[in-house]
């Protein structure tokens, strides 16, 4: 701002003020699970340029089953360039239904979930195919075999006869 007796100049200008922020995320192998299982996951800490954020220890970190029972737990893990990989195994017999992992560094909490549910074979039906006919002296016949899952993919095996 310019004053005198006689001029007066505001100048204007728009400028950005970026707040430090970190943005986490917390990632497994794979979101379903069945008994036995290994739970493997990472935690990412990042900043607004997707670079590793400040933080270097992720205070605790611990893993509730279904109904909210702690069944693992870690305190002061180390990041690497801002990210920690963990993992443990589900019991012969867990709880089935709707697992989370939850972090804690700093004021940061975060927290991700995953299933965990009994191992169901797939269904699959088999269709066989026989030749027209099949002649008393002939060496070979050949059949058809086609095998699909009932979500339709294709069943992969041999057929011994």
């Amino acid at each position: 701002t310019f004053e005198d007796s006689t001029y007066s100049v505001n100048s204007f200008k728009e400028i950005t003020i970026l707040k430090k922020e970190t943005y986490p995320l917390v990632q497994t192998d794979k979101g379903h699970y069945k008994a036995n299982d290994d739970v493997k996951f990472r935690v990412l800490l990042i900043d607004h340029n997707l670079k590793p954020s400040e933080f270097k220890i992720i205070d605790e970190i611990w893993v509730e089953d279904p109904r909210n029972r702690r069944i693992a737990q870690w305190v002061d893990q180390d990041l690497d360039r801002g990210m920690m990989q963990q993992e443990f195994k589900l019991s012969e017999e867990p709880s089935l239904g709707t697992w989370t992992i939850i972090f804690k560094a700093g004021s940061l909490k975060e927290k991700t979930t995953f299933t965990v549910s009994e191992y169901v074979l797939p269904k699959f039906e088999v269709t066989i195919e026989p030749p027209a006919a099949i002649l008393r002296d002939a060496l070979e016949a050949v059949w058809k075999v086609c095998a699909t899952y009932t979500h339709g993919g294709s069943v992969k095996g041999q057929v011994r006869a």
